[in-house]
């Protein structure tokens, strides 16, 4: 659970319009909190952050296209 809240708080400051940190990590943050969120049990927030992570993860990219077979499958 401290790491879904830890996650989620990275993501938030990641997806920010203003540039920080975190910014260049977006992907691999909401990657990781999407599957945390899944290996939790909790479908909903994993639909959410995969959906937000698409618009972060360029398509072509390894991740926004994992992202997208991710949440068909859910």
């Amino acid at each position: 659970d401290n790491t879904l809240y830890e996650l989620s708080l990275c993501w938030e400051l990641s997806t920010q319009e203003t540039y920080n940190d975190y910014t260049d990590y977006a992907p691999e943050i909401g990657w990781n909190l999407a599957i945390g969120y899944l290996k939790d049990n909790n479908r909903k927030q994993a639909k959410a952050t995969l959906q937000k992570l698409i618009e972060v993860a360029p398509e072509g990219t390894a991740i926004g296209d994992k992202a997208k077979e991710v949440l068909m499958k859910i």
